[in-house]
């Protein structure tokens, strides 16, 4: 799973951001290389998310979807789903929400245990301005998520505001 960080606020742009760490293009490359030589699910799907952390969105979600089609696995879903929510967040598109959500239950349905989707879900929700669904599904990521950052931000998410 992805370290937590505070949700930022969307913004307009499809550009690439610049990574907060150095190492990321360096390890990125070398992801990037792995997945040309042998395009497994595996691969692509590292190679989705390293395009994620350098903000390549449309990319990112081009290689997660050839991950999920090859071996659909719940982390690969959940992945796609964060990727699907990012892109939503930068550009304003309530589309790639709806896109994100039906990933995001895939990867509960398959493994309830994995906590990723749970939040992924319940962001998707919010951001589609489902409120009493959004609210539920907040409350079922802090129960996924115990005691932890990301459990801290479901929990607030479900007071009322």
């Amino acid at each position: 799973g992805f370290e937590f960080g505070p949700l930022r606020s969307p913004v307009r742009s499809g550009a690439a951001q610049a990574s907060e760490r150095s190492d990321v293009p360096a390890a990125a490359a070398r992801i990037r290389d792995r997945a040309s030589a042998d395009e497994n699910a595996e691969n692509l799907g590292a190679m989705g998310v390293a395009q994620l952390l350098l903000g390549q969105l449309d990319d990112a979600i081009a290689s997660l979807q050839k991950s999920v089609d090859a071996r659909a696995t719940p982390p690969a879903n959940s992945d796609l789903a964060a990727a699907y929510l990012e892109r939503g967040r930068r550009m304003a598109n309530p589309e790639d929400y709806e896109k994100a959500l039906p990933s995001a239950e895939r990867a509960i349905k398959e493994d309830p245990s994995l906590p990723e989707p749970y939040f992924n879900r319940a962001l998707a929700l919010e951001y589609l301005q489902l409120s009493d669904a959004a609210r539920k599904a907040w409350e079922d990521a802090s129960r996924h998520e115990s005691n932890s950052r990301w459990a801290e931000e479901a929990r607030k998410r479900t007071q009322p505001r």
